[in-house]
């Protein structure tokens, strides 16, 4: 895979793992860039809950992926840690919507899951060569 397909995977991966629909009770439901926008933004203390791991990994995993996208030639291993830390959540949730049969949570994820699948054949593929 050449720098400028595995540069724009990575930031198609980043831009739908911001829109993964997350859906709690009966009235709770957030996206993924409200989440966060709301954890690092809130003045209310809200930032304490960013050590909870299925908050902290899928962030460094967003981090990661933004280093490659700056590198002049993106990493692989970077960028493969990156979307398995953010992949954590996104297939949790996924389960979770397939479980419970909600169509809005799996739809949203979907896209994040497609483009992770797209990622590892392809980089299976161009390591095979």
């Amino acid at each position: 895979m050449n720098d400028f397909k595995q540069r724009l995977l990575n930031l198609l991966v980043l831009i739908s793992f911001l829109f993964v629909y997350l859906e709690w009770g009966q009235k709770n439901a957030v996206f993924v860039y409200e989440a966060e926008f709301d954890i690092l933004f809130s003045g209310t203390g809200k930032w304490k809950s960013f050590v909870h791991p299925l908050i902290l990994a899928p962030f460094l995993g967003q981090v990661l992926l933004i280093i490659t996208l700056f590198q002049k030639s993106p990493n692989r291993k970077l960028s493969t840690i990156g979307i398995l830390l953010m992949g954590l959540l996104v297939f949790f949730v996924f389960a979770i919507g397939f479980l419970s049969k909600n169509v809005k949570i799996i739809l949203f994820a979907l896209p994040f899951v497609l483009l992770t699948l797209t990622y590892f054949l392809l980089a299976r593929r161009s390591a095979n060569k």
